[in-house]
């Protein structure tokens, strides 16, 4: 009968041990799977950032007000209601307000840039076309939508 009791305490203490093994095993998991999330994000985010600072450079200044050429004023209304307008010159490609679009984090991948009336789909059309002669000047509000 002792024999009997001490066979079952130790199958007690197996199973135990085996329980608080597989609880740490799983939680040690759990760590192991949030740091890898938590570095893929940042990984994520250093790569946006530097992709948006590379877009930056190859913006040129915006024109002043002083400047002699033709000037279009684009309102630009972002997907979460922000505004931002900014001058560009009439004879900049459309290549420019993409980038400076992308520069303020709306991807192209993800992000249309596009006119009201009559809707245009900027972001599909040939970016070396000038703003003037896409009827973007001398001003103009443009939506950054979701695709």
């Amino acid at each position: 009968m002792k024999r009997e009791q001490d066979e079952a305490y130790q199958e007690s203490l197996r199973a135990d041990r085996a329980k608080e093994e597989e609880r740490e095993r799983q939680e040690s998991e759990a760590l192991r799977m949030k740091k890898e999330t938590e570095e893929k994000a940042f990984l994520e985010a250093q790569t946006k950032q530097a992709q948006i600072n590379s877009l930056e450079d190859q913006l040129p200044e915006e024109p002043g007000p002083d400047c002699l050429e033709p000037i279009s004023i684009l309102r630009f209304r972002m997907p979460d209601s922000e505004q931002i307008t900014r001058r560009f010159l009439a004879s900049n490609p459309l290549k420019v307000v993409l980038i400076f679009v992308q520069s303020k984090g709306y991807l192209e991948d993800q992000y249309a840039v596009v006119t009201n009336f009559p809707r245009k789909q900027l972001s599909s059309m040939d970016p070396r076309q000038s703003l003037q002669s896409l009827g973007l000047y001398p001003q103009e509000t443009l939506f950054v939508e979701e695709i």
